[in-house]
C-alpha cells in the first residue's frame, strides 16, 4: 500500500517535470543534432 502512494506521488512529479522540462529537453535535443551536422558542413567547405 505504501508503494502505491509513492508511485502516485512520483508520477505527479514526473508529469510536472516532463511538462516543465519539455521545452528545455526539446531545445537541448534539437541543439545536439544541429551541432553534429554543423561541423560536418565546415570541413566540407574547407576541402
Amino acid at each position: 500500500t505504501k508503494q502505491i502512494s509513492f508511485n502516485g506521488s512520483e508520477r505527479r512529479h514526473s508529469m510536472s517535470r516532463r511538462y516543465s522540462g519539455s521545452d528545455s529537453d526539446s531545445i537541448s535535443d534539437r541543439k545536439q543534432p544541429r551541432k553534429r551536422g554543423r561541423p560536418r558542413t565546415i570541413p566540407r567547405e574547407n576541402i
